[in-house]
């Protein structure tokens, strides 16, 4: 949902401008699940599954999750897709009161990104150190790259490596509480969302021409 406008009162001072809600499915009162596996280029894997159950007549359960495996678009594997996450919603509801607890996290590992060398194009100068990679999606240690790079770098500046990763972990408690009265709702929604973060990429390749 987008939501236009100031929404300070409920999303903090950040919300000034609107805010965008990606609103995930929530539990129900019943059992039910699915499951999906999509094969794909690249050696795409993809594996998504959700569980839904009633603890009891107004405690509902549902647990979902994904797994995410699909090689590098880059040569040497760069630009890959390595993920899982998993979210859990518990649900109480008693009629007037109700409360949604959600708790999920997210992994991202691979090689992670990195860039490739751009083509002269329009009135840029020619290149005169060296030709580009061929291959519009060649790595930064693809060896026609490391070329350039030697080519155009008399003073050898270190080359990418192979070493490239990242290791990033996602993870957020949150608290959807609401009571309706008569003439009001009172709505409260707080949450906690941590993160740790590593990685080491060759997004930025310096070339000098």
């Amino acid at each position: 949902e987008v939501l236009k406008g100031p929404q300070g009162t409920l999303y903090g001072r950040n919300a000034s401008s609107g805010a965008i809600n990606l609103v995930t499915a929530k539990p129900k009162f019943e059992t039910s699940g699915f499951g999906e596996a999509e094969i794909g280029n690249y050696g795409d894997q993809r594996f998504t599954a959700a569980f839904n159950t009633a603890l009891s007549d107004v405690v509902a359960l549902r647990i979902s999750g994904q797994v995410v495996d699909r090689q590098g678009y880059l040569t040497d594997g760069y630009n890959d897709d390595i993920k899982q996450s998993a979210r859990a919603h518990l649900l109480i509801d008693t009629g007037d009161t109700s409360m949604l607890v959600t708790a999920a996290y997210s992994h991202l590992g691979g090689k992670g990104e990195a860039a490739v060398i751009a083509k002269r194009f329009g009135n840029s100068a020619p290149i005169t150190c060296g030709p580009s990679p061929s291959n519009p999606w060649a790595g930064p240690t693809d060896p026609a790259t490391l070329a350039r790079i030697a080519a155009t770098n008399p003073d050898n500046v270190t080359q990418p490596r192979d070493d490239g990763y990242q290791d990033i972990d996602i993870y957020r408690l949150s608290v959807d509480f609401e009571h309706h009265f008569d003439w009001a709702t009172l709505t409260l929604i707080p949450s906690y969302v941590g993160s740790s973060f590593s990685n080491l990429n060759y997004a930025a390749l310096v070339v000098p021409t």
